[in-house]
């Protein structure tokens, strides 16, 4: 009777672990056939920023006579004023300009500052005319002195005009009533403003008088007559502050 007991309780443990066996190969097959997912890290967006160093201004500061409307390119590429964000390094700089020689150069700018490039356009030989014409009955007109006394009109028959109206906004920092600037300029037979022009007569702000001298070298003029030709003269020209 006890043999028995001990019989049936071998085989009901051989029963179970042949359970416990079978169970863990179904759990193993089952993992086989459905891998779990491959866990992959999501990489990491970097975000680059242009920095403000990469680029500086270029500001071309001109010499001697000024060319109305020149023409500029930097590595080939036309660039609408004389002011002009670059990317920092090298680059090779072209202005033309009507009578006067292509002007060409290579240029550096540095990082995050202005960089000024003194240009001086050497006139080609069509313009150089103006010199021999400013000379007229032995009076020295190339004078500004004699160029506005203009002595028997012996240096024109009609002093140059403005092509647009001489008056500019005044600067925040003037404050009260602005006066006019009488600005001295020298204009071309071909009514381009020669050389840097002067403040002859301040205003009363200082600030407007660097605003009049600005605008009055990038005006455009009629140039003086004399005899029927263009000629090169001296003007004053009131520069007035706008009404607001």
């Amino acid at each position: 009777m006890r043999r028995d007991s001990l019989a049936r309780a071998a085989a009901a443990d051989s029963a179970r672990r042949a359970d416990s066996i079978a169970a863990a190969r179904r759990q193993t097959d089952l993992a086989r056939r459905n891998p779990p997912p491959t866990r992959r890290d999501t990489p990491r967006t970097r975000t680059t920023t242009t920095a403000a160093a990469d680029t500086g201004t270029l500001s071309i500061a001109w010499r001697g006579t000024r060319p109305a409307n020149p023409r500029i390119t930097v590595d080939g590429q036309a660039v609408a004023r004389s002011v002009t964000k670059l990317p920092v390094g090298t680059h090779q700089l072209r202005i033309e300009a009507e009578g006067f020689r292509p002007y060409t150069s290579t240029v550096t700018v540095r990082a995050n500052s202005t960089n000024l490039h003194p240009v001086r356009m050497e006139a080609a030989a069509a313009t150089r005319t103006d010199t021999a014409r400013t000379s007229t009955a032995g009076a020295n007109c190339a004078s500004p002195s004699v160029s506005l006394a203009n002595p028997r009109s012996a240096c024109f028959d009609t002093r140059p005009r403005p092509r647009v109206t001489p008056q500019i906004s005044a600067p925040s920092s003037c404050t009260g009533q602005v006066r006019a600037a009488n600005v001295l300029v020298h204009v071309s037979a071909t009514g381009e403003v020669l050389g840097d022009p002067t403040v002859q007569r301040p205003s009363n702000c200082e600030a407007f008088n660097a605003a009049a001298r600005a605008f009055a070298l990038d005006m455009a003029f009629l140039p003086a007559q004399k005899a029927g030709q263009a000629v090169a003269a001296w003007v004053v020209v009131p520069i007035s502050a706008s009404r607001n």
